[in-house]
């Protein structure tokens, strides 16, 4: 009888150190996470249809032969038209927290991801006022959106 309540501390002990060192196999990808994988798991990249702004210095018809490629720190985009490459410029980007924002490491630019799936991403963001094509008067900012897949 005088080593039962030893006993029963040895069995207490055990078992929150069970339970402690047990890990949740429910553990789910963040939000982020999949959002990374599937704009990274893209074979070829994404590619699709561009809605420029109005009175831009191109045209929806001039960004057909765009691409963008992801990996886990930079992208990297193809088939801009002449000197338009500042819109959507190749480089580091990293994803919000919430992972519903393309975040461009050069200008910190946001980028809105409108849809995201496995076969089609869309984003929308402005470019800013004052980006020029090819240094001439004719400007590039205003909201463009990109419809990928």
């Amino acid at each position: 009888m005088k080593n039962l309540p030893l006993l029963l501390l040895f069995i207490i002990i055990g078992s929150l150190v069970l339970i402690s060192s047990c890990k949740d196999d429910d553990d789910e990808p963040s939000l982020k996470d999949q959002r990374m994988d599937l704009l990274t798991g893209k074979s070829g990249g994404w590619s699709g249809t561009v809605t420029v702004p109005a009175g831009t210095a191109t045209s929806s018809d001039q960004w057909s032969g765009f691409r963008v490629t992801f990996s886990s720190t930079n992208m990297t985009t193809v088939g801009q038209p002449q000197g338009a490459a500042a819109v959507w410029p190749s480089g580091g980007f990293r994803l919000s927290d919430d992972g519903n924002r393309i975040i461009r490491s050069a200008d910190n630019v946001e980028m809105n991801i409108v849809t995201l799936t496995a076969t089609n991403l869309v984003v929308r963001f402005n470019v800013p006022a004052g980006t020029v094509i090819s240094g001439r008067v004719a400007a590039l900012d205003g909201e463009y959106t990109f419809n990928l897949n």
